[in-house]
């Protein structure tokens, strides 16, 4: 049995290190499943699902790492970083960040859809402007994308 001095070393140890455990799926217990390793484990997953959100929309703007980081003026390691689920993101670099991929600091946070891309929320956004829009505009609207899609 293991003495709560000796399990909050451990979990210590485990904030420590919790580089190593980043990008690993399941989460890595020290004995005695403390509530701090856990909340690790769940910093770590939110981490790599906000840089994914990062990722895909830099992707979604053709942009590479070195371009967004000038963009948005940090450098490409923090960029990498962020991506990776490395690190986190300070508020005036969110705001620098949103500016360079042209989107708002919420499109982040979405991780309520798996698997949804940068395509379906631009669809989702189309659907949610035209269907407040007036019948006859609405008909405008679909004419005009449909022209913009023969081009």
């Amino acid at each position: 049995m293991t003495n709560s001095g000796e399990l909050a070393r451990k979990s210590d140890l485990f904030l420590q290190n919790r580089q190593a455990h980043v990008g690993n799926d399941n989460p890595t217990f020290v004995e005695g499943d403390s509530k701090k390793v856990y909340i690790v484990y769940m910093a770590d997953s939110f981490l790599k699902k906000f840089g994914k959100r990062i990722q895909l929309y830099r992707q979604a703007c053709g942009y590479s790492q070195e371009r967004l980081a000038e963009l948005s003026e940090l450098s490409s390691n923090s960029i990498s970083s962020l991506e990776t689920g490395k690190s986190f993101i300070k508020y005036p670099n969110l705001k620098s960040l949103c500016k360079a991929l042209k989107t708002t600091p919420e499109k982040f946070f979405r991780f309520d859809t798996p698997g949804c891309t940068i395509k379906d929320e631009n669809l989702k956004e189309i659907i949610n402007i035209v269907e407040d829009l007036p019948l006859e505009t609405q008909k405008l609207a679909i004419k005009v994308l449909k022209a913009l899609k023969e081009d």
